[in-house]
């Protein structure tokens, strides 16, 4: 099932370029679904987005054609995850995944039965043109985040859980958990770390992803082999080009 989820919703693209909506906004959404992305992901766990206004923006998001829709869940919730699904989320993100019993649990919470846990009520998602719930298991993407010691630990195990996507590095708390400088993307060990858990998930026949603080790092996370890379946010975009109009507008 692995394998099918992800290639029903990303086809047979080698790499994967998402947004990241943190802003709360339905219209930023649909800005940056408007751009060639691959798919726009709407932070719940650190951005601005709360469960009333996911709706929105999901649907401002599937405005633009063959743009997929994912969501960085606020944390291992099964009413949160069911709720953005039946919303229109083709996949979740689950931060701080540290064993595998809480990568069953994601896993679970995705699925109908006899799979999994999943209560039936998509209100949203079975407006969509190509909704079928027979395909419904088959067509939901699971990534479970490793952004702790705990996590790293358990990579291997975590990684062979039964209907599990792939894996998706948090790299700032993955550094605070190491005992790393905060933000600092060349330190060794975080770099090692970061190229284990994409051995491991590929070792495994998963996918793997890592949030990217811009689009050098995400080219070089795209030449070690990751499969979805996210060059920066919505905010991080904003700030850092107003910034630099500022700058250049100094006489």
């Amino acid at each position: 099932m692995t394998a099918m989820a992800w290639s029903r919703v990303f086809g047979s693209k080698p790499v994967v370029r998402s947004a990241w909506a943190m802003m709360g906004s339905p219209f930023v959404a649909e800005v940056l679904a408007s751009l060639p992305y691959d798919a726009v992901t709407i932070d719940c766990q650190h951005g601005a987005t709360a469960q009333f206004n996911v709706t929105d923006m999901l649907a401002a998001i599937t405005r633009q054609q063959g743009k997929v829709p994912l969501v960085r869940l606020p944390s291992l919730s099964p009413s949160v995850v069911g709720h953005v699904l039946d919303a229109g989320a083709q996949g979740v993100i689950c931060p701080l995944v540290n064993t595998p019993a809480e990568a069953e649990e994601l896993v679970r919470a995705c699925l109908y039965p006899p799979l999994g846990s999943r209560s039936f009520g998509p209100f949203r998602s079975s407006l969509m043109q190509d909704w079928d719930f027979n395909n419904s298991n088959e067509g939901t993407v699971k990534l479970a985040m490793i952004e702790t010691r705990q996590g790293l630990d358990n990579v291997r195990d975590i990684v062979r859980t039964p209907g599990l996507d792939g894996l998706f590095v948090g790299p700032f708390d993955l550094g605070i958990g190491l005992g790393r400088p905060l933000g600092d993307m060349n330190d060794p060990e975080l770099r090692e770390a970061i190229q284990l858990v994409r051995a491991t998930a590929h070792d495994a026949g998963a996918k793997a992803g890592v949030f990217c603080r811009d689009g050098h790092f995400a080219a070089e996370m795209i030449e070690l082999g990751f499969d979805l890379v996210v060059p920066g946010s919505d905010m991080g975009v904003l700030l850092d080009a107003a910034s630099r109009s500022l700058v250049d507008c100094q006489i």
